[in-house]
């Protein structure tokens, strides 16, 4: 998409946006230092992520959840006339009704295997930080963790 804006751009004289997979916060930065564009447009990564901004403006897009691509939640809830969702994000769309809110105490959150490489549960940060609301220090465990079968 961005040597498509970077034509348009050329013969245009208006703010030029670019979306459509636009996952990459080093790459769409590159793009609007070199001038190809504008803006990027995050449709389908503010769903999977509402602070996907904010965690780059902030330097850690290593915290991001990123978008898969599946089109599950999104345009292919759309297309079938149910609201729209997010399959790595479950409250996108549903943040009133979905709220998650600290469990009292300090129980640790475990979950084991099957799920793809980057997935956490929603609002839970990576490494055992404690900024989510969550603030459990979810731990999980998959195939490859050597820490696959821990002693409870």
């Amino acid at each position: 998409m961005i040597p498509l804006a970077a034509a348009v751009k050329q013969v245009v004289k208006i703010p030029i946006l670019c979306g459509g997979r636009m996952n990459d916060p080093d790459l769409a930065a590159q793009a609007i230092a070199q001038g190809k564009l504008d803006a990027v447009v995050l449709g389908r990564p503010s769903l999977a992520d509402p602070a996907y901004p904010r965690r780059v403006a902030t330097g850690r897009p290593e915290d991001i959840r990123p978008c898969i691509g599946c089109n599950q939640g999104c345009i292919g809830a759309l297309k079938v006339g149910r609201r729209a969702g997010c399959a790595v994000n479950p409250q996108a769309a549903r943040e009133a009704s979905f709220a998650l809110t600290p469990a009292p105490g300090r129980n640790p959150c475990w979950w084991w295997g099957a799920a793809w490489p980057g997935w956490r549960p929603p609002d839970v940060p990576p490494c055992g930080a404690t900024t989510s609301p969550c603030a459990r220090g979810a731990t999980g465990w998959g195939q490859s963790d050597p820490r696959r079968r821990p002693s409870l």
